[in-house]
């Protein structure tokens, strides 16, 4: 159900920036072409997501959960979540709900002043960021993608569990991701501290809602067993993201995700706090205070000759 709704909100934001562009999408889908996008490498700030209403208590409608009447249980469900509005070329929110938390905060500070906090306390608690791509890519143009990712000591699922990363998909008509996760990897967790990993044809990776063509066992094939299967897959986004399922508490990080088309087709997200000036700003700033410093010199200079 839950990449149902993703592919419904995929195929509303076509439509919602239509003309040319949703033209474009659904063409290089039915034909199985893509125009690569330019490169980019970007700060994403907390201000630029959208302000989401993720749910305050049982009493709101945004906290999913359903009630057992028989015992009076109450249980949190995977349905009832948020999303922004659809977007392309720009990370959003999606499929919050159950208590789940997803914002660019300090408490994990990495390679700046931030980094993309996920949280939850339960196994209904769910958090992704998704980036739909306005120009999708053939599957096998996939060029590789990597992450830092983070899992801090004070969660109490299971410590296997850390934030993935998934490459979306559409295969002749359907919807679905690829999902990379650092276990299958063979990577070992170490609490409370970042880590890096690098998502290639090599990678094990899984699909979790059946639209893709199995090769053999889910959890035992390679991305490039994927492709295979899958001829006519087509990219459409990246998305990370943790929980639905993850029972007890959960308190993570993301950081620097990056992925490349062909071999010079790069595209990398960096999430920071907005209000700490940029390195480049530094510079500019420092340089200015010294112009200003050289021209009061002067001025004293010359009040002191005359």
């Amino acid at each position: 159900m839950i990449y149902d709704i993703a592919w419904s909100r995929y195929r509303h934001a076509v439509q919602v920036f239509g003309g040319r562009k949703m033209y474009k999408v659904l063409s290089l889908i039915a034909l199985g072409v893509a125009t690569p996008a330019a490169a980019a490498s970007q700060t994403v700030y907390d201000t630029s997501l959208y302000a989401l209403n993720v749910g305050a208590s049982p009493a709101d409608p945004a906290y999913a959960r359903t009630v057992d009447a028989g015992n009076g249980t109450v249980t949190y469900s995977t349905g009832a979540r948020v999303s922004a509005p659809s977007a392309f070329d720009t990370w959003q929110q999606s499929d919050v709900g159950g208590l789940g938390v997803v914002g660019i905060t300090k408490d994990f500070a990495h390679d700046g002043n931030g980094s993309l906090v996920f949280g939850g306390t339960n196994a209904g608690s769910k958090a992704d960021l998704v980036y739909y791509l306005s120009s999708p890519e053939l599957l096998d143009s996939f060029g590789g993608a990597s992450y830092d990712w983070y899992r801090s000591s004070v969660s109490g699922t299971a410590s296997y569990l850390v934030p993935s990363l998934r490459i979306l998909l559409t295969n002749n008509g359907q919807f679905g991701s690829l999902i990379f996760e650092p276990i299958y990897q063979g990577t070992v967790v170490t609490d409370d501290q970042w880590t890096h990993s690098d998502y290639n044809f090599q990678s094990q990776v899984w699909n979790s809602n059946g639209k893709l063509t199995n090769p053999t066992g889910n959890y035992t094939n390679s991305l490039f067993d994927w492709a295979i299967a899958n001829p006519n897959a087509v990219v459409v986004g990246f998305s990370t993201g943790s929980g639905s399922g993850w029972s007890n508490n959960f308190a993570g990080a993301v950081d620097n995700i990056s992925w490349r088309f062909g071999e010079v087709n790069t595209s990398s997200f960096n999430f920071e706090v907005a209000g700490v000036p940029e390195p480049t700003q530094w510079a500019l700033m420092i340089g200015g205070f010294g112009v200003v410093g050289a021209i009061s010199r002067r001025r004293r200079r010359a009040v002191a000759a005359a």
